[in-house]
């Protein structure tokens, strides 16, 4: 790669380019992906528990299977911590995405147990239903769609200053002594240069 190519980096938000420093940390705000997100751990870990619990009272004993699905029961800390760090560095959202396949792939191809019968029949589809929720989730995060705003804060950019309240800045800072008085003449012909 040579020095003007920006390379990519797989933690990176999608469609993000990482320049030769790397790509720029943000925070983010809580908002709608992360409700989603939140909504679908509890929903993933509710219909494990639920699973998990049918099995073992099922077969009367925690064999290899049951251990395997009590594993991906604590595989459900990795959505959870990615989420927690993801509001100091925005990128870790993305291994929420590896969860979500795993779980996903591992439902579908039916490496997990599979009830045929009672009250689990059928809960692979509310855990996968989880797990894309998600990925769901995180997809809204990472757009900031319906990202919660500070009360007062708008989109709309502040109207650039008037004339009148350059003037009247530059004067209070040659007042208060932070700018020479050849400093506030300089600037000063600069503002009225600007007048139509």
């Amino acid at each position: 790669m040579t020095e003007s190519e920006p390379g990519f980096d797989l933690l990176a938000p999608a469609g993000a380019r990482a320049s030769k420093e790397g790509v720029r940390m943000t925070s983010r705000r809580f908002g709608l992906g992360d409700v989603v997100t939140i909504v679908g751990i509890v929903f993933y870990f509710a219909f494990m528990l639920v699973y998990v619990g049918t099995y073992i009272a099922e077969k009367q004993k925690i064999d290899f299977v049951a251990f395997g699905q009590l594993l991906l029961i604590l595989l459900v800390g990795m959505p959870i911590t990615a989420l927690v760090i993801s509001f100091r560095n925005e990128r870790f959202l993305n291994l929420q995405y590896a969860f979500t396949g795993l779980i996903v792939l591992l439902k579908l191809s039916q490496v997990s147990v599979i009830v045929t019968k009672g009250p689990a029949e059928g809960l692979d589809f509310y855990i996968v239903l989880g797990a894309l929720a998600i990925g769901v989730g995180t997809y809204l995060s990472q757009v900031g769609i319906g990202e919660l705003k500070p009360q007062g804060a708008d989109d709309a950019p502040a109207a650039p200053a008037s004339i009148e309240d350059r003037l009247r800045e530059l004067g209070r800072l040659k007042d208060s002594g932070l700018i020479t008085p050849e400093e506030f003449a300089k600037k000063r012909e600069e503002i009225l240069n600007d007048l139509p």
